[in-house]
Protein backbone atom coordinates (compact mmCIF):
# COMPACT_ATOMS: atom_id res chain seq x y z
CA UNK A 1 0.00 0.00 0.00
CA UNK A 2 1.42 3.41 -0.92
CA UNK A 3 1.88 6.22 1.60
CA UNK A 4 -1.10 8.25 0.35
CA UNK A 5 -3.40 5.24 0.81
CA UNK A 6 -2.07 4.65 4.30
CA UNK A 7 -2.60 8.30 5.19
CA UNK A 8 -6.19 8.27 3.94
CA UNK A 9 -7.00 5.24 6.08
CA UNK A 10 -5.38 6.69 9.18
CA UNK A 11 -7.43 9.89 8.85
CA UNK A 12 -10.56 8.21 10.20
CA UNK A 13 -11.39 9.95 13.48
CA UNK A 14 -12.36 6.96 15.59
CA UNK A 15 -13.05 8.90 18.80
CA UNK A 16 -15.31 11.35 16.95
CA UNK A 17 -17.31 8.52 15.36
CA UNK A 18 -17.78 6.85 18.73
CA UNK A 19 -18.95 10.13 20.27
CA UNK A 20 -21.49 10.66 17.49
CA UNK A 21 -22.94 7.16 17.86
CA UNK A 22 -24.85 8.33 20.90
CA UNK A 23 -27.66 5.81 21.33
CA UNK A 24 -25.63 2.84 20.09
CA UNK A 25 -22.60 2.77 22.43
CA UNK A 26 -23.31 -0.79 23.62
CA UNK A 27 -22.24 -2.06 20.19
CA UNK A 28 -18.64 -1.08 20.83
CA UNK A 29 -18.54 -0.11 24.50
CA UNK A 30 -15.07 -0.14 26.02
CA UNK A 31 -13.31 -1.36 22.85
CA UNK A 32 -10.24 0.47 21.64
CA UNK A 33 -9.73 1.23 17.96
CA UNK A 34 -7.00 -1.44 17.79
CA UNK A 35 -9.46 -4.05 19.07
CA UNK A 36 -12.29 -3.04 16.74
CA UNK A 37 -10.30 -2.98 13.51
CA UNK A 38 -7.77 -5.12 11.71
CA UNK A 39 -4.59 -3.14 11.18
CA UNK A 40 -3.67 -1.80 7.73
CA UNK A 41 -0.49 -3.93 7.73
CA UNK A 42 -2.43 -7.11 8.51
CA UNK A 43 -4.97 -6.30 5.82
CA UNK A 44 -2.13 -5.77 3.35
CA UNK A 45 -0.73 -9.22 4.20
CA UNK A 46 -4.16 -10.77 3.74
CA UNK A 47 -4.77 -9.06 0.41
CA UNK A 48 -1.41 -10.35 -0.87
CA UNK A 49 -2.55 -13.97 -0.47
CA UNK A 50 -2.03 -15.54 -3.91
CA UNK A 51 -5.37 -17.37 -4.01
CA UNK A 52 -7.49 -14.25 -3.56
CA UNK A 53 -9.36 -12.63 -6.43
CA UNK A 54 -12.75 -11.11 -7.14
CA UNK A 55 -15.12 -9.30 -4.79
CA UNK A 56 -14.20 -8.67 -1.13
CA UNK A 57 -17.14 -8.57 1.31
CA UNK A 58 -16.59 -7.37 4.89
CA UNK A 59 -19.48 -8.48 7.13
CA UNK A 60 -19.34 -6.03 10.01
CA UNK A 61 -17.20 -3.48 8.22
CA UNK A 62 -17.18 -0.63 10.75
CA UNK A 63 -16.14 2.53 8.93
CA UNK A 64 -15.12 0.53 5.88
CA UNK A 65 -11.36 0.48 6.27
CA UNK A 66 -10.88 -2.97 4.77
CA UNK A 67 -13.09 -2.32 1.74
CA UNK A 68 -11.38 1.00 1.06
CA UNK A 69 -7.92 -0.53 1.29
CA UNK A 70 -8.97 -3.43 -0.98
CA UNK A 71 -10.53 -1.07 -3.53
CA UNK A 72 -7.38 1.07 -3.56
CA UNK A 73 -5.10 -1.94 -4.01
CA UNK A 74 -7.24 -3.59 -6.71
CA UNK A 75 -8.97 -0.93 -8.87
CA UNK A 76 -10.39 -3.66 -11.11
CA UNK A 77 -12.14 -5.50 -8.27
CA UNK A 78 -15.20 -4.68 -6.17
CA UNK A 79 -15.40 -4.42 -2.40
CA UNK A 80 -18.58 -4.30 -0.30
CA UNK A 81 -19.06 -3.75 3.42
CA UNK A 82 -22.10 -4.08 5.68
CA UNK A 83 -22.28 -2.17 8.97
CA UNK A 84 -25.03 -1.52 11.51
CA UNK A 85 -23.88 1.87 12.85
CA UNK A 86 -25.12 4.88 10.88
CA UNK A 87 -22.17 6.99 12.01
CA UNK A 88 -19.60 4.46 10.81
CA UNK A 89 -21.36 4.01 7.49
CA UNK A 90 -21.49 7.79 6.98
CA UNK A 91 -17.78 8.14 7.77
CA UNK A 92 -16.88 5.34 5.37
CA UNK A 93 -19.05 6.64 2.55
CA UNK A 94 -17.55 10.09 2.89
CA UNK A 95 -14.09 8.55 2.55
CA UNK A 96 -15.20 6.53 -0.49
CA UNK A 97 -16.58 9.66 -2.16
CA UNK A 98 -13.47 11.69 -1.40
CA UNK A 99 -11.26 8.94 -2.80
CA UNK A 100 -13.58 8.55 -5.83
CA UNK A 101 -13.59 4.80 -5.33
CA UNK A 102 -16.27 3.59 -7.73
CA UNK A 103 -15.42 -0.04 -6.89
CA UNK A 104 -16.22 0.25 -3.15
CA UNK A 105 -19.58 0.42 -1.38
CA UNK A 106 -20.51 0.49 2.31
CA UNK A 107 -24.09 -0.53 3.14
CA UNK A 108 -26.14 0.11 6.28
CA UNK A 109 -27.72 -3.09 7.54
CA UNK A 110 -28.33 -5.45 10.44
CA UNK A 111 -26.65 -8.78 9.66
CA UNK A 112 -29.49 -10.59 11.44
CA UNK A 113 -31.83 -9.55 8.63
CA UNK A 114 -30.10 -7.82 5.70
CA UNK A 115 -29.43 -9.55 2.40
CA UNK A 116 -25.84 -10.75 2.30
CA UNK A 117 -24.27 -9.93 -1.09
CA UNK A 118 -22.55 -12.47 -3.29
CA UNK A 119 -18.79 -12.33 -3.03
CA UNK A 120 -15.58 -14.24 -3.64
CA UNK A 121 -13.93 -13.48 -0.26
CA UNK A 122 -15.86 -12.88 2.96
CA UNK A 123 -14.13 -11.23 5.91
CA UNK A 124 -15.26 -12.17 9.42
CA UNK A 125 -13.72 -10.48 12.43
CA UNK A 126 -16.40 -9.60 14.98
CA UNK A 127 -19.56 -11.68 14.31
CA UNK A 128 -20.73 -13.89 17.15
CA UNK A 129 -23.92 -15.47 18.50
CA UNK A 130 -27.06 -15.24 16.34
CA UNK A 131 -25.35 -12.90 13.84
CA UNK A 132 -22.66 -15.50 13.14
CA UNK A 133 -25.32 -18.23 13.00
CA UNK A 134 -27.23 -16.37 10.31
CA UNK A 135 -24.14 -15.50 8.28
CA UNK A 136 -23.07 -19.14 8.14
CA UNK A 137 -26.59 -20.32 7.36
CA UNK A 138 -26.86 -17.94 4.40
CA UNK A 139 -23.35 -18.58 3.07
CA UNK A 140 -23.78 -22.36 3.29
CA UNK A 141 -26.58 -22.13 0.72
CA UNK A 142 -24.58 -20.18 -1.85
CA UNK A 143 -23.79 -22.19 -4.97
CA UNK A 144 -20.70 -20.25 -6.02
CA UNK A 145 -17.34 -21.19 -4.55
CA UNK A 146 -15.84 -18.61 -2.19
CA UNK A 147 -13.36 -18.12 0.62
CA UNK A 148 -13.75 -16.87 4.19
CA UNK A 149 -11.01 -14.94 5.97
CA UNK A 150 -11.51 -15.20 9.73
CA UNK A 151 -9.61 -13.47 12.52
CA UNK A 152 -10.32 -14.63 16.08
CA UNK A 153 -11.45 -11.78 18.28
CA UNK A 154 -13.62 -13.56 20.85
CA UNK A 155 -12.25 -17.07 21.26
CA UNK A 156 -15.10 -18.97 19.59
CA UNK A 157 -15.16 -17.94 15.92
CA UNK A 158 -12.48 -20.25 14.54
CA UNK A 159 -13.66 -23.41 16.36
CA UNK A 160 -17.16 -22.72 15.10
CA UNK A 161 -16.01 -22.39 11.49
CA UNK A 162 -14.05 -25.62 11.81
CA UNK A 163 -17.28 -27.43 12.73
CA UNK A 164 -19.00 -26.38 9.50
CA UNK A 165 -18.66 -29.41 7.21
CA UNK A 166 -19.10 -27.32 4.03
CA UNK A 167 -15.89 -25.40 4.78
CA UNK A 168 -12.29 -26.59 4.51
CA UNK A 169 -9.43 -24.88 6.33
CA UNK A 170 -7.08 -24.07 3.45
CA UNK A 171 -4.27 -21.93 4.88
CA UNK A 172 -3.23 -19.40 7.52
CA UNK A 173 -1.70 -15.95 7.40
CA UNK A 174 0.45 -14.67 10.33
CA UNK A 175 -0.84 -11.47 11.97
CA UNK A 176 1.29 -8.64 13.29
CA UNK A 177 -1.34 -7.38 15.73
CA UNK A 178 -2.01 -9.31 18.93
CA UNK A 179 -5.15 -11.43 18.65
CA UNK A 180 -6.64 -14.44 20.45
CA UNK A 181 -5.12 -16.57 17.70
CA UNK A 182 -2.01 -15.19 15.95
CA UNK A 183 -3.03 -16.08 12.40
CA UNK A 184 -5.90 -15.34 10.06
CA UNK A 185 -7.46 -18.58 8.88
CA UNK A 186 -8.59 -19.01 5.29
CA UNK A 187 -11.55 -21.34 4.68
CA UNK A 188 -12.85 -22.50 1.31
CA UNK A 189 -16.38 -23.63 0.52
CA UNK A 190 -16.28 -27.21 -0.72
CA UNK A 191 -19.73 -27.65 -2.29
CA UNK A 192 -21.01 -30.08 0.35
CA UNK A 193 -24.54 -29.83 1.70
CA UNK A 194 -24.53 -28.52 5.24
CA UNK A 195 -24.84 -31.20 7.89
CA UNK A 196 -28.44 -31.38 9.24
CA UNK A 197 -27.22 -31.14 12.84
CA UNK A 198 -25.89 -27.64 12.12
CA UNK A 199 -29.41 -26.41 11.35
CA UNK A 200 -29.99 -26.19 15.12
CA UNK A 201 -27.93 -22.99 15.08
CA UNK A 202 -30.45 -21.46 12.67
CA UNK A 203 -32.99 -21.31 15.49
CA UNK A 204 -31.09 -18.44 17.12
CA UNK A 205 -32.24 -15.95 14.49
CA UNK A 206 -35.74 -17.37 14.02
CA UNK A 207 -38.79 -16.99 16.25
CA UNK A 208 -39.38 -20.63 17.13
CA UNK A 209 -40.51 -22.33 20.33
CA UNK A 210 -38.56 -25.14 21.96
CA UNK A 211 -40.26 -27.95 23.89
CA UNK A 212 -37.69 -28.79 26.56
CA UNK A 213 -37.55 -31.76 28.92
CA UNK A 214 -35.75 -31.44 32.26
CA UNK A 215 -36.22 -33.25 35.59
CA UNK A 216 -39.35 -35.07 34.37
CA UNK A 217 -40.97 -31.76 33.45
CA UNK A 218 -41.55 -30.17 30.06
CA UNK A 219 -41.55 -26.44 29.41
CA UNK A 220 -41.56 -23.94 26.54
CA UNK A 221 -38.63 -21.67 25.66
CA UNK A 222 -38.07 -19.29 22.76
CA UNK A 223 -35.19 -19.78 20.36
CA UNK A 224 -34.62 -16.21 19.12
CA UNK A 225 -31.37 -14.80 20.49
CA UNK A 226 -30.07 -18.03 21.99
CA UNK A 227 -26.28 -18.28 22.20
CA UNK A 228 -24.06 -21.34 22.40
CA UNK A 229 -21.87 -21.07 25.50
CA UNK A 230 -20.26 -24.51 25.27
CA UNK A 231 -20.61 -27.31 22.78
CA UNK A 232 -24.29 -28.33 22.82
CA UNK A 233 -25.16 -25.92 25.66
CA UNK A 234 -27.10 -22.73 24.95
CA UNK A 235 -28.31 -19.70 26.86
CA UNK A 236 -31.88 -18.67 26.07
CA UNK A 237 -33.18 -15.11 26.32
CA UNK A 238 -36.78 -16.14 27.08
CA UNK A 239 -36.60 -17.48 29.66
CA UNK A 240 -33.04 -16.66 30.78
CA UNK A 241 -31.94 -20.25 31.21
CA UNK A 242 -29.19 -22.59 30.04
CA UNK A 243 -30.33 -25.67 28.15
CA UNK A 244 -28.68 -28.68 26.63
CA UNK A 245 -29.33 -29.43 23.01
CA UNK A 246 -30.38 -33.00 23.78
CA UNK A 247 -33.08 -31.68 26.14
CA UNK A 248 -35.04 -30.21 23.20
CA UNK A 249 -37.88 -32.58 22.34
CA UNK A 250 -39.48 -30.55 19.55
CA UNK A 251 -39.34 -27.27 17.64
CA UNK A 252 -42.75 -25.61 17.40
CA UNK A 253 -44.06 -22.80 15.22
CA UNK A 254 -45.96 -20.08 17.06
CA UNK A 255 -49.04 -20.73 14.91
CA UNK A 256 -49.09 -24.28 16.27
CA UNK A 257 -49.31 -23.23 19.93
CA UNK A 258 -52.69 -23.74 21.56
CA UNK A 259 -54.64 -20.68 22.71
CA UNK A 260 -53.74 -20.86 26.40
CA UNK A 261 -50.08 -21.65 25.77
CA UNK A 262 -49.86 -18.75 23.33
CA UNK A 263 -51.46 -16.49 25.92
CA UNK A 264 -48.84 -17.54 28.46
CA UNK A 265 -46.03 -16.95 25.96
CA UNK A 266 -47.27 -13.44 25.18
CA UNK A 267 -47.68 -12.70 28.87
CA UNK A 268 -44.06 -13.73 29.46
CA UNK A 269 -42.84 -11.48 26.65
CA UNK A 270 -44.60 -8.53 28.21
CA UNK A 271 -43.62 -9.21 31.81
CA UNK A 272 -41.17 -6.74 33.40
CA UNK A 273 -37.61 -7.91 34.07
CA UNK A 274 -38.43 -11.45 32.99
CA UNK A 275 -40.87 -11.88 35.88
CA UNK A 276 -42.26 -14.99 34.20
CA UNK A 277 -39.64 -17.65 33.55
CA UNK A 278 -40.56 -21.20 32.61
CA UNK A 279 -43.95 -22.08 31.17
CA UNK A 280 -44.52 -25.69 32.22
CA UNK A 281 -46.72 -27.95 30.14
CA UNK A 282 -46.32 -30.99 32.38
CA UNK A 283 -46.86 -32.38 34.93
CA UNK A 284 -49.36 -29.46 34.95
CA UNK A 285 -49.83 -26.22 33.01
CA UNK A 286 -48.09 -23.78 35.33
CA UNK A 287 -45.71 -20.80 35.45
CA UNK A 288 -42.40 -20.35 37.22
CA UNK A 289 -41.80 -16.74 38.28
CA UNK A 290 -38.50 -15.02 39.03
CA UNK A 291 -38.65 -15.89 42.74
CA UNK A 292 -38.60 -19.59 41.82
CA UNK A 293 -42.21 -20.07 42.88
CA UNK A 294 -44.49 -22.11 40.60
CA UNK A 295 -48.07 -20.94 40.09
CA UNK A 296 -50.84 -22.80 38.31
CA UNK A 297 -51.92 -21.18 35.05
CA UNK A 298 -55.53 -20.73 36.19
CA UNK A 299 -54.31 -18.56 39.08
CA UNK A 300 -52.14 -16.48 36.75
CA UNK A 301 -54.98 -16.10 34.27
CA UNK A 302 -57.39 -14.90 36.97
CA UNK A 303 -54.87 -12.38 38.28
CA UNK A 304 -54.10 -11.14 34.78
CA UNK A 305 -57.79 -10.67 34.00
CA UNK A 306 -58.25 -8.69 37.22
Amino acid sequence: MNSSSAKSLESFNHSEIVKEEGLEPELYAGLAEEALYTSNDDLASIFDHPSFSGTWVDLGAGDGRSIIQYAQKFPGRKSIGIEFSNERVDAGLEKIRNQKLGNANLLKGDLLFVEIPKGDIYFLYFPTGPVLDRILSVLSRQKNKFKIVAIESHGDLLPRLQRENWLNLASEIPLLSARHYPKAQIFESNGLLRSPELSFYDLSFQHKHLLISEDEKTWIGESFGMIEIRKDEFNLVLPPRTIRRDSVLAIIEENDLSGEILSAVKLRRGSPAALIRKIFLSPSFSIEISTGETIEWNQIKDLHQE
